[in-house]
């Protein structure tokens, strides 16, 4: 198996206390030989809650859209089963995987 290199960057974005918007966690996907990760799609990512706000959720994936530039990925994340979200800090950790090769990140934000 070859390694994806990946770094993330996670903002709430519409995403407040009380609603079901989207957070959004960007993504840079590139492969350890240099190559940019390009054509993925939501199939290729997953998403592992790892620390949820008291009261809140896990969350799921609820879109990924390539961020404009070669390699960039906005992954859409919401509360499971419908659910608000909750104040308080969120941890994420996401897999990409396609064909042989693999990368895990982590990224981290507030909801208020």
């Amino acid at each position: 198996m070859s390694a994806i290199l990946l770094n993330s960057q996670a903002d709430a974005v519409t995403a407040a206390l009380g609603n079901g918007n989207d957070a959004i966690v960007t993504v840079s996907v590139l492969a350890a030989d240099g190559t940019i990760g390009t054509g993925l799609g939501i199939g290729d990512f997953t998403v592992y809650t790892r620390v949820q706000a008291p009261g809140g959720a896990g969350l799921q994936i609820n879109n990924v859209l390539e961020g404009g530039d070669p390699g960039f990925y906005n992954i859409h994340l919401i509360p499971m089963g419908g659910t608000n979200w909750q104040n308080g800090t969120y941890i994420v950790g996401i897999k990409v995987e396609r064909g042989r090769k693999i990368g895990f990140t982590v990224a981290k934000f507030e909801v208020t």
